[in-house]
């Protein structure tokens, strides 16, 4: 079924691991912020997509460079 993707479930079955999933994500993401550099890759189409949640239609590259120092 096309509405069944649910991540970690939901109801008295919710997955136990769900804040403990989102907390890793958010770290690695701080990581990356805080280390390298972003630059969106050029000649990319940026149509966004809305379901199932909002991305862009044909992923986003990005080029990352590592900080000096």
């Amino acid at each position: 079924h096309p509405f069944a993707w649910i991540p970690f479930g939901g109801g008295p079955r919710k997955c136990l691991g769900e804040h403990f999933a989102m907390l890793e994500m958010e770290l690695v993401i701080a990581e990356l912020l805080r280390d390298y550099e972003w630059e969106l890759v050029e000649g990319q189409e940026l149509t966004v997509s809305f379901f199932p949640f909002p991305r862009p239609k044909s992923g986003l590259r990005v080029r990352l460079r590592a900080r000096g120092g």
